[in-house]
């Protein structure tokens, strides 16, 4: 199961655009940092995605998001979805060459609570195998980070 992956993106907001394109409003890199803990977010969502090799053989898909070791959400792809996705892949001539499959899905919080330093982590259980995603580190900002961020004042340069 090597060639499995998962990509997770975490931002504020993902929207629905014309055409079956999703935008991604305040993506996150590798850190969120806030000003003050606790503190809530109005809106945090994830979008992650699962590609397979178009011969996989997997069965099962679940999506599991965790708050440093606390499952907080859960997602599970209908069993046979993968293979019957694969067989619409290998029958359609236009796409007989593709060498992918790819599942998404887009998990949406809202009024997320987060009372300390912690880490945000999705994994994908591909049958029984657990595929880690890239994660998410919130955390306070440090002295340097502090020390060096200018306030924003609107109209002001």
């Amino acid at each position: 199961m090597e060639q499995i992956f998962a990509v997770a993106i975490y931002c504020d907001d993902i929207r629905q655009e014309i055409g079956g394109k999703h935008s991604f409003m305040g993506v996150y890199n590798a850190d969120l940092v806030v000003l003050e803990l606790p503190t809530s977010l109005l809106k945090f969502c994830i979008h992650v995605r699962v590609q397979f090799p178009v011969d996989t053989i997997a069965e099962r898909l679940r999506i599991k998001v965790f708050d440093n070791e606390t499952v907080i959400a859960e997602v599970s792809i209908p069993d046979g979805t993968i293979q019957e996705a694969r067989a619409s892949i290998m029958s359609a001539a236009a796409t007989a060459d593709s060498n992918s499959l790819a599942f998404a899905t887009m998990i949406q919080f809202t009024s997320m609570q987060l009372k300390e330093p912690t880490s945000i982590r999705v994994w994908a259980i591909v049958d029984d195998i657990e595929i880690k995603a890239n994660g998410l580190r919130v955390r306070l900002p440090t002295e340097l980070e502090r020390s060096t961020t200018q306030p924003m004042i609107p109209g002001v340069s």
